[in-house]
């Protein structure tokens, strides 16, 4: 039976932040974790036990969210219209540094989803595979690119983001003349 007031009590927000995180998009989250929460009543109503609800509502609410975007591309190059989508960072829970959520927010949408069931939801690469219905080579790539993308994200926005003072850079040489010639010794160009 499902205690769908424990799962809101206890999963709900945890479950729409890591969706939100793997579609890049928290409004579609959280739409798609309520479609996600329809099935399960549904689901359960029909006398099929959902052992996990939280990573049952996860897995489905991520599939959503795949089929919504697969729909708004298709859209998209029927209608020839390059609307954007929005890929506003999700807000990090409560301790987490916003960058690393914002950098996850910007990965491609393949990447986010593997980082997000596999590092997030602790789902093995078979488990991400089967979520996403795709190969597991495609997880494992998903999640190297992926992680690189954040290591270089991570690591520019740790550095000093002032530029140097002016008086600190050396002067350029003027064009077309070697910097081991002075200047004094060029000729002007009439």
């Amino acid at each position: 039976m499902l205690d769908l007031d424990h799962f809101l009590a206890t999963d709900h927000r945890q479950v729409v932040r890591a969706v939100a995180l793997g579609c890049g998009d928290g409004q579609l989250a959280a739409e798609a974790v309520e479609e996600a929460i329809v099935r399960a009543i549904e689901t359960d109503r029909r006398g099929r036990p959902i052992d996990n609800p939280a990573a049952w509502i996860t897995v489905v609410a991520m599939r959503w969210t795949n089929r919504w975007h697969r729909r708004r591309r298709v859209e998209a190059a029927a209608f020839s219209v390059l609307a954007p989508l929005q890929a506003g960072a999700a807000a990090g829970p409560d301790g987490d540094p916003v960058d690393i959520w914002r950098a996850v927010g910007r990965l491609p949408l393949r990447q986010r989803q593997a980082i997000v069931l596999h590092y997030l939801h602790d789902l093995d690469v078979a488990s991400v595979a089967a979520v996403l219905g795709v190969s597991s080579g495609t997880v494992k790539t998903a999640l190297a690119r992926g992680r690189q993308h954040l290591h270089a994200a991570l690591a520019d926005s740790t550095e000093i983001d002032e530029p140097p003072l002016l008086s600190t850079l050396p002067a350029p040489p003027a064009v077309g003349v070697s910097p081991a010639v002075p200047t004094s010794e060029v000729p002007h160009a009439q």
